[in-house]
């Protein structure tokens, strides 16, 4: 009974799919229905085959899948990873900065430094001086460099710093005044002005020079 079934199913899709297909198409298609007809039992096992080998490429495509869903959440997983150990480098990066501020400055920092040496006295001694930590930096002036030991809060803290300095020998030193960071020019104050006109260039440093 099923094999009439069968018989009877393949002969009404071939009745209908002969109204579109060509002659030759038709003719084609009739011989391979015969050759079937002959085997049924082979073409029930083309058709099982032809169904487990679906089922494998489903599975496969299945796993696929998961695959590529499981790399795009390891990569998101690793891309927030990247980002929190770059907020955290920048962050030590700032921590380390701002130690390096508050550090006392005059403490000597591990590993190979030179310090300069400028001098060993017994009665001579600006101990006091140099108890709050001092800087020697400079200033660019109209192509001149002005070398300046900074900085002290009171006018006679460092007019005392100024009177030991010219004992070393530094004749032209002299206290100059800054306020909010700019320089306020008091000519009387600089040796070199002494008795002699103000300079007629605001940094005290001859036109053209």
């Amino acid at each position: 009974m099923q094999k009439q079934l069968l018989i009877l199913a393949l002969m009404f899709m071939t009745i209908a799919a002969s109204a579109q297909l060509s002659k030759d198409e038709k003719k084609a298609l009739k011989e391979e229905l015969k050759e079937q007809l002959k085997d049924l039992e082979g073409y029930k096992k083309k058709k099982q085959q032809a169904k487990e080998e679906l089922e494998t490429k489903n599975q496969e495509l299945d796993q696929l899948r998961k695959n590529i869903l499981e790399a795009s959440t390891k990569n998101v997983e690793l891309e927030t990873q990247l980002a929190q150990e770059k907020a955290n480098a920048e962050a030590a990066k700032v921590k380390a900065e701002e130690a390096a501020k508050t550090q006392d400055p005059t403490a000597t920092p591990m590993g190979t430094v030179y310090k300069l040496q400028i001098g060993l006295y017994k009665s001579f001694d600006i101990s006091a001086d140099l108890d709050t930590a001092k800087f020697v930096t400079y200033e660019d002036v109209d192509g001149h460099k002005r070398y300046i030991v900074s900085y002290f809060t009171t006018e006679a803290a460092a007019e005392k710093f100024k009177a030991d300095i010219r004992r070393l020998g530094i004749k032209d030193a002299f206290v100059a005044k800054y306020v909010d960071r700019q320089r306020i020019f008091e000519w009387e104050k600089n040796p070199k002005y002494k008795n002699r006109p103000v300079p007629n260039t605001p940094s005290g440093v001859p036109a053209g020079k």
